[in-house]
């Protein structure tokens, strides 16, 4: 493999990202130029290569686009795990965390988020995540992070957050 190439695991999550661009309808491709800046930073293709990957692990998925619907199904459907990204359309992710622990503080919530700032990690964690995962990611450290957070909340199937897998 050539030095100056792309790790595997960013290769991996392109194609990924590539092939289910296509079926939504989305212009992505290496060569594309916007179509591709557009892609990898579209938050209905992280949602489904997120709901590819849960579900190819076995989980259940529920999911909303907004921090409203998310806050809705949340009470709804009480899970005990939550997949939370933190640049929501309609609220911040780590206030949307606070009111769901402060409904449920047994949930487990992992944020997700392309912005890997120190302090929004730190933030993240005094607020109540259970794990913080940077934008990208591969699949075996998203499932591991999953794992983790419904062992540590007792066994429920997770339950994805607003800007992740679509049901």
């Amino acid at each position: 493999e050539r030095e100056d190439a792309p790790p595997r695991v960013l290769r991996d999550l392109w194609r990924d990202l590539v092939e289910v661009a296509g079926r939504l309808g989305i212009a992505a491709s290496p060569a594309s130029g916007r179509g591709a800046a557009g892609a990898a930073y579209d938050p209905a293709v992280y949602r489904r290569v997120y709901e590819t990957i849960l579900r190819g692990g076995g989980h259940q998925v529920q999911s909303a686009e907004t921090a409203a619907e998310g806050l809705e199904k949340f009470v709804r459907l009480t899970p005990r795990v939550v997949l939370l990204d933190l640049m929501l359309p309609d609220r911040d992710g780590i206030a949307l965390m606070g009111d769901m622990l402060a409904q449920q503080p047994e949930t487990r919530v992992i944020v997700i988020t392309s912005n890997g700032s120190i302090s929004k990690a730190v933030e993240a964690m005094r607020t109540g995540a259970h794990d913080f995962l940077v934008k990208p990611f591969d699949d075996q450290r998203f499932l591991r992070a999953v794992t983790n957070a419904q062992a540590a909340s007792g066994g429920a199937l997770p339950v994805a957050g607003p800007d992740l897998p679509p049901s």
